[in-house]
């Protein structure tokens, strides 16, 4: 895990929220120090913190982690799909079915 880089979001997003490092510290219930040395990846923090964070933040762990994460391919075209409208779902969902029709009839 790239802690540099999961401390630069952090304070990206905390940033975005328009907090101080010690309006963050106060709302976790951590010390302006140790907030301070997770932004800048010098410390290992625990999942307990980093729960705590994206709550206050109001932010996924997802975001906050997407440099450390691996996603499957099924998961990538999951979350592609779960971004669209219904209409366009519905457009894919047509697509994927004329598509295996197509496949069924080539290996036959």
């Amino acid at each position: 895990m790239d802690y540099e880089m999961l401390g630069a979001r952090i304070r990206e997003a905390r940033k975005n929220k328009g907090y101080t490092q010690s309006e963050l510290a106060e709302l976790t219930e951590y010390s302006v120090q140790h907030i301070s040395h997770v932004e800048t990846g010098s410390t290992k923090l625990s999942v307990e913190l980093l729960i705590c964070i994206a709550n206050v933040l109001d932010t996924s762990l997802d975001e906050l982690l997407k440099d450390s994460l691996t996603f499957s391919p099924k998961t990538q075209y999951n979350l592609s799909i779960e971004a669209r409208t219904e209409k366009e779902r519905s457009a894919i969902v047509k697509i994927v079915k004329t598509l295996e029709k197509e496949i069924g009839k080539l290996m036959d």
